[in-house]
């Protein structure tokens, strides 16, 4: 068993090295922010390196920061989310494995209503064909996005013609942005970046606005952008030379969260940006993915909406706005995520449940499945 003893010990003895430094930068303002992406050469070297170096686009002016409202007013919101049961390479004599996505629908206004539902799916290769010749963790994990997308597609419809007299929007935790298909196979990246897009598909021509929440980000987009704007004339004209070094030096250990940490108020975004990253290219341009930041009053917060979304920026304010009543209702997070997620949830005890069902079904089919002796001794310890 765990010795909780030593683990203190373990903890104490490497608490010197064990957090990380904080690289936030107080003095970097909203109005320092204004004035640098204001610059000309700023902006000249950005524009300059935009054909030979994958930078992110964005729309209007780049130093604009939008103020955004909570939504004190009727809505509906429906997320989803999604959980698994890998295969068990412990267990021979069948190969598969399940998917359980959920979701949760909420309304606001005079006829409140929370609905919660749940959906599981079990995989065996031959669904598959040659496409994906084996099941690995990378292959669950994209086929559970898969249906994530599918039950968004087929319940966000219905919810938002229910919803029709309120705004409807609907909810993801996690990207709109497949970076991941970028290093798999080609046969791969198109299985499946296909199938997602054939679902946001839905949602665009019923005009259902999605966006996809990240909380605690990890991009550098625009840290990128600032990267290549700056230079030593520019932090010359605009900080003092500890500010600049200080700046400089620090740039490669931010993310764009911590970079806007002290520009974005509560209740403001930045401007809204298209992704460069090579994937978008095998989207259909409605559906490419574009992002802005947003601070909530918790965090800041990363928002990915499809192309489409951008050309009707109420749609954008719609988001924005439940976002932040989520995040108001649900203590720092969407509650509506939060429920979603519980529903999805496959616990240890689902997993024994999942296991033995298929064990009684080998044996009502006089099928063998046997198990390895590690398997075995984690069932049953013996002295």
């Amino acid at each position: 068993m765990l010795d909780r003893t030593k683990v203190i010990q373990e903890i104490d003895r490497i608490a010197p090295v064990l957090f990380k430094e904080s690289h936030t930068i107080d003095w970097f303002t909203q109005s320092v922010w204004q004035r640098i992406i204001m610059h000309q050469k700023f902006i000249q070297r950005i524009q300059k390196a935009q054909a030979e170096q994958r930078l992110a686009s964005w729309q209007g002016n780049l130093e604009n920061i939008v103020s955004v409202q909570s939504s004190d007013s009727n809505y509906a919101v429906c997320a989803i989310d999604g959980s698994q049961i890998y295969p068990d390479r412990h267990i021979d004599g069948f190969d598969c494995f399940l998917i359980n996505t959920a979701g949760c629908f909420l309304s606001y206004g005079s006829s409140s209503c929370a609905r919660f539902f749940s959906q599981p799916h079990v995989y065996v290769p031959e669904q598959f064909d040659a496409v994906l010749p084996m099941f690995s963790v990378d292959v669950v994990d994209m086929v559970r996005e898969e249906r994530e997308f599918a039950l968004m597609a087929e319940q966000a419809v219905l919810l938002a013609l229910e919803s029709q007299d309120n705004p409807f929007v609907a909810l993801f935790d996690g990207n709109l942005l497949f970076w991941h298909l970028e290093g798999k196979g080609t046969a791969t990246r198109d299985f499946f970046i296909q199938r997602y897009c054939a679902y946001l598909d839905v949602l665009y021509k019923q005009k259902i606005p999605v966006a996809g929440y990240l909380s605690l980000p990890q991009f550098h987009d625009i840290i990128h952008l600032f990267k290549v704007g700056l230079g030593s004339d520019v932090c010359r004209d605009i900080l003092d030379s500890r500010q600049a070094n200080q700046l400089m030096g620090r740039l490669d250990l931010l993310t764009d969260a911590e970079l806007l940490l002290h520009v974005l108020a509560p209740c403001e975004r930045t401007a809204l940006f298209l992704s460069s990253h090579p994937v978008i290219a095998y989207y259909p341009e409605p559906l490419r993915p574009c992002f802005f930041y947003l601070n909530t009053g918790q965090e800041i917060v990363r928002i990915e909406v499809p192309l489409w979304m951008t050309q009707e920026t109420h749609l954008i304010d719609m988001v924005c706005a439940v976002c932040i009543d989520q995040c108001t209702k649900g203590y720092g997070y969407p509650v509506a995520l939060a429920e979603a997620h519980g529903q999805a949830v496959v616990k240890g005890a689902d997993r024994d449940f999942f296991y033995q069902l298929i064990y009684k079904k080998a044996i009502g089919q006089n099928k063998h499945v046997s198990f390895s002796q590690k398997s075995l001794k984690k069932k049953i310890m013996s002295i």
